[in-house]
């Protein structure tokens, strides 16, 4: 019987591998549905070895062609080599010249290339973990060797492919390695059932990190589902409210939510056949696992009082603090994928604790345009990625240079429209940094920057205006009458003179030999 011939790609273009907004690619759920795993990766999976290998710092790795893995991934099924050519594949997405190429060209044309797959461990580290190599979860890299060199592009960049993982209950490998075992993924099921009140006495009675007294503001409204019937919504009365809350992202279209007018008949009662599917689910679960209340945002704030809206959201981080449960919509396909740390103050979009790395942002690639409309309402200051009308990717990361040479953070702060709401709408912001400081025209050769390549050549300095395409030849005059400010390894800043020592971000730019150029130290303000 011949094989079967699939294709992972279809007609995507290798930009349609970039994920957005926490949606994973449609290539990658092929891949990830693909029926076998080929010999070579079966004997990879069952290799002790291997699996220690992944706990050091430069993992597990395995050298093959592109064409192999698409051989093994599409005739042949394997899921881990679909899940390895994704990666791969995405490891070229930041070059100028491959970005817009549609995937089937590119592997026609360049199947010879080796890839080099790196796969690591993420460690469990909490009071649960078995061992000192409890697996948590996979973290998938790739390279591609183009001439002499391996360039290697980190997936998302910086982020890689990660895999959660799970054994079943028997499995020999359970005790060794892997602690979390699998759960039924029929949230109605019994079993299922019966494993989440489980993990909730656990926690309740064993989890002194847990905080289990109230805190901060309640919620003014819940859903009543102690009656699928007659749910509705019923005001919160005092701190014996034991609620559920669930965390989802709506999606686009009509959405199902409480407005003024119809808030009052949702008191009354609500249609459970109306809600989204994803809400459904969550009311049966908040019933099944013991609680009679569930906080659904788009259900318990009125989406068209403004008043109503900045008291609500500003509670959020309180609704969900004090939550007996939080429930995540985690297999729709738009939703929040992984939980934060410590991260400081919300500036305009970005993170405090991570500000320095996170202000490498750049527009992608075919925005030959302005992006910041002159008749548009203000949004953000220009360092935010909030302030520019397209889509946008970040270009820092990796290890720092050594200390006094990139950018000082000095202080940074936002004027909020409202002070309920600091994650909203902003009037205006300012950061104030200290940092190495030259002149677009003292940086030589421009006429090389429009190559904005970053395989092939040695790099010179790649652009990325926030306006206009890279290559395009007005970015290159901008670029060149404006200031640049060195950010963080090879990546910095441009910026446009607004007055004294105040600037205003036009761009970013990756340049390999700041160091070869003098630059001033400086202290600026960026608007």
């Amino acid at each position: 019987m011949a094989a079967t011939q699939r294709t992972l790609f279809g007609t995507a273009k290798i930009q349609d591998l970039v994920w957005s907004d926490g949606t994973s690619p449609d290539a990658l759920q092929n891949a990830i549905s693909l029926p076998n795993v080929c010999a070579a990766c079966h004997g990879v999976l069952g290799n002790e070895r291997c699996l220690l290998d992944a706990f050091y710092e430069n993992g597990f790795r395995r050298w093959l062609t592109l064409a192999e893995l698409r051989v093994s991934a599409e005739t042949g099924g394997c899921r881990l080599c679909g899940i390895f050519l994704c990666a791969a594949v995405y490891s070229v997405a930041r070059d100028d010249p491959f970005y817009a190429l549609p995937v089937s060209r590119f592997l026609n044309a360049y199947g010879a290339l080796q890839v080099r797959i790196t796969v690591c461990v993420n460690r469990r580290y909490d009071d649960l973990a078995r061992s000192d190599r409890d697996v948590h979860e996979l973290l998938v890299y790739g390279a591609v060797r183009r001439g002499g060199d391996v360039r290697t592009y980190w997936f998302k960049d910086g982020i890689p492919f990660k895999f959660r993982v799970y054994a079943r209950e028997g499995d020999e490998a359970v005790p060794a390695y892997i602690s979390l075992t699998e759960c039924d993924g029929d949230l109605d099921s019994d079993a299922a059932v019966t494993q989440i009140r489980s993990w909730m006495a656990a926690c309740d009675e064993n989890h002194s990190f847990c905080s289990h007294q109230k805190s901060g503001p309640l919620p003014t409204r819940v859903l009543d589902v102690s009656n699928l019937a007659r749910l509705r919504l019923c005001d919160v009365d005092g701190d014996d409210c034991r609620y559920a809350a669930l965390s989802y992202c709506w999606g686009g279209g009509n959405q199902v939510k409480t407005t003024k007018s119809s808030l009052k008949a949702a008191y009354s009662a609500i249609n459970l056949s109306s809600l989204p599917l994803a809400i459904q689910d969550a009311v049966k679960v908040t019933q099944r696992i013991g609680l009679a209340h569930l906080w659904v945002d788009a259900l318990c704030i009125v989406q068209d009082c403004p008043p109503d809206m900045e008291r609500e959201i500003g509670k959020m981080a309180y609704v969900y603090r004090n939550a007996a449960v939080t429930i995540m919509a985690a297999n729709i396909r738009r939703l929040w994928m992984e939980g934060w740390g410590d991260t400081g103050r919300y500036l305009a979009g970005l993170w405090e604790n991570d500000l320095l790395d996170e202000l490498s942002w750049y527009t992608v690639q075919g925005y030959s345009r302005e992006v910041r409309g002159k008749n548009v309402p203000y949004r953000a200051p220009s360092w935010s990625w909030v302030s520019v009308d397209c889509s946008v990717k970040h270009g820092g990361g990796g290890t720092p240079w050594p200390a006094g040479i990139e950018m000082e953070i000095l202080e940074c702060d936002t004027v909020l429209r409202s002070e309920l709401l600091p994650m909203g709408q902003v009037l205006g912001g300012r950061l104030r940094v200290r940092g190495s400081l030259l002149l677009g025209s003292d940086v030589p050769r421009p006429e090389t920057w429009e190559l904005a390549t970053s395989m092939g050549n040695p790099l010179t300095v790649m652009l990325r205006m926030d306006g206009f395409g890279a290559g395009d030849h007005d970015a290159v005059a901008k670029a060149r009458s404006c200031a640049w400010l060195r950010l963080l390894n090879t990546w910095g800043l441009v910026l446009e003179r607004v007055g004294g020592n105040v600037y205003r971000r036009v761009g970013a730019v990756n340049w390999s030999y700041w160091a070869r150029k003098e630059a001033r130290r400086a202290v600026v303000e960026i608007i």
